[in-house]
């Protein structure tokens, strides 16, 4: 997401040998990956991470961590720095600019030491840069911990970053830039510009229309909702008059079919947006059990078959989202991608690589990249909180991911999700003024923007209905997207 760094040889990166496929793995992440650079690694007896460049005057020297504990501690527990951590008053005005606020939590450094250290030619940083950086892109918290929310997902209450108070600040990315600003001030490479900012519109199709699952009951209680909770006669009186013929040839007329709305909103502001699809029923037999969390809808069913070729034929693209039991089984996940696949061949729509997302974000470490990866997955896009907007994974930029069992990197892609519709305060959602919706995402949109990451925004398809739906859709983008549709 930044530019390459300009000129001059690779960068000489010497360390201790620990932790090795570990250290070289976030190390070319944020130096090679994010930053730029051509690497070189020396593996050495010392205490310290050193970075030059033969054609180079300067240092920088990174200190130890995570990194310095014996191999013996890799995924245990205790091998997680807790909270408190120092926060460091910022007031360099250079040094500033790399960060997202004045202060910034330095982990790996005891109080009273001062995590950076400036000397002609040399720079120090005292704080575990790239073990922090580590622990959050592999989530390796979520390995080694076994708190779990009835999903069975690792909560946003038990990370450490929730504990630390900084969650919803891209801590790695500010890391990234604060060794950025380091290399140039020690005189062993130029600063790259950060000018990488983008927009990912994603939509995940779980309920593409509401008379597949409704009966009367649910007709019921959904037109009440309209009616009590969003104020929308007129969604009420759609709902209605739909509910006949949705099943049939009429399903384009039911509220959740949004489809062609959200691809009108991602055209206007000169995007492609992305829509994910359930691959298994919730009676469908494979090697894990179904569950009443998965589709409503077949592959066959002319509701899908008409949104995948329409989708196709606006030129924006399809993913699949696997479905709520598949986070834990290479077979099923691989049984999943290649019906979504099959479907696609017969429409004649063809089916390249497709990115994923995990049904109820529903993951776990490092087994679902494994198996993603193993499925074909071009990326992923599940890490994100599903209790608020925020930096799962302590960034905003994509990156590739590393396996914590195996130490060796994937092919596979991760693609941060930072804001997802249902994460936000639900009564928002519903009523009360939009303003209270921007105000959860204006802030994580503009640090996006001032890391030069990008903006992965998940909004359903039945969250855009009715006018106050469209309308905080269309308010979301145009944050995102600088004032546009």
């Amino acid at each position: 997401m930044t530019a390459p760094a300009a000129g001059g040889g690779p960068l000489e990166i010497r360390h201790p040998a620990r932790w090795v496929p570990e250290r070289r793995y976030v190390a070319s992440v944020v130096l090679g990956t994010w930053l730029g650079f051509e690497v070189r690694f020396i593996e050495q007896e010392r205490a310290d991470t050193e970075i030059s460049r033969p054609d180079a005057p300067g240092t920088v020297a990174v200190a130890e961590g995570t990194f310095a504990l014996a191999e013996e501690q890799r995924l245990r527990a205790g091998s997680v720095p807790r909270p408190p951590f120092p926060r460091w008053r910022v007031t360099d005005p250079s040094l500033r600019a790399c960060v997202t606020s004045d202060w910034l939590p330095v982990v790996g450094v005891r109080d009273g030491v001062e995590p950076i250290v400036v000397s002609p030619d040399r720079v120090e940083i005292r704080f575990d840069l790239f073990g922090w950086s580590f622990l959050s892109l592999t989530r390796y918290e979520e390995a080694v911990g076994d708190e779990r929310d009835s999903h069975g997902r690792f909560p946003l209450s038990a990370s450490v970053a929730y504990e630390g108070g900084f969650h919803q600040r891209p801590l790695v990315d500010e890391y990234a830039n604060v060794l950025a600003w380091a290399l140039e001030a020690a005189g062993v490479g130029p600063r790259p510009r950060q000018d990488g900012y983008g927009v990912a519109l994603t939509h995940d199709v779980d309920r593409p229309v509401a008379a597949l699952e409704d009966g009367v009951r649910g007709l019921a209680r959904r037109t009440a909702a309209d009616l009590v909770v969003r104020r929308d006669a007129g969604l009420a009186m759609r709902r209605l008059t739909a509910f006949p013929g949705a099943r049939r040839a009429g399903f384009s007329r039911d509220p959740n079919y949004t489809f062609e709305l959200l691809m009108d909103v991602a055209e206007a502001a000169g995007q492609t947006a992305l829509f994910n699809i359930l691959a298994r029923t919730r009676v469908e037999p494979g090697p894990e059990p179904a569950s009443p969390m998965d589709a409503a809808y077949r592959l066959t069913d002319p509701p899908i078959r008409t949104l995948l070729r329409r989708v196709r034929e606006r030129g924006h693209r399809i993913g699949l989202h696997g479905s709520y039991n598949s986070y834990g089984s290479a077979e099923q996940m691989s049984l999943e991608m290649g019906n979504l696949r099959l479907a696609l061949d017969d429409l004649g729509i063809g089916s390249d690589r497709l990115p994923a997302r995990q049904h109820y974000l529903r993951w776990a470490a490092p087994e679902t990249w494994r198996h993603l990866d193993q499925a074909g997955a071009l990326f992923d896009s599940t890490l994100g909180y599903a209790e608020a907007p925020g930096f799962r994974c302590g960034t905003c930029r994509p990156f590739p991911v590393f396996d914590l069992e195996t130490r060796t990197a994937l092919s596979l892609w991760e693609h941060p999700l930072i804001v997802m519709d249902v994460a936000l305060q639900p009564a928002s959602l519903q009523r009360g003024p939009i303003d209270d919706v921007l105000r959860q995402v204006d802030g994580v949109v503009s640090m996006c923007k001032d890391i030069g990451g990008e903006f992965v925004v998940l909004w359903h398809n039945n969250n855009a209905i009715g006018r106050r739906g469209e309308t905080v859709y269309r308010e979301i983008v145009r944050l995102a997207c600088g004032g546009v549709p």
